[in-house]
């Protein structure tokens, strides 16, 4: 379970960094796709 929990957490980690290099060469903050990505996931996790 362990092992693939760790394959699908390390293939997401991949894709994201991808979205930020593509968001970055697009002329986009990657701070800003960053937190517009991770604030509604924190609001979600704190109701």
């Amino acid at each position: 379970m362990k092992l693939i929990v760790n394959m699908i957490m390390g293939s997401m980690m991949a894709t994201f960094s991808e979205g930020l290099l593509l968001s970055e060469k697009g002329g986009l903050d990657p701070n800003v796709l960053v937190e517009c990505h991770w604030v509604p996931l924190v609001h979600r996790c704190i109701r």
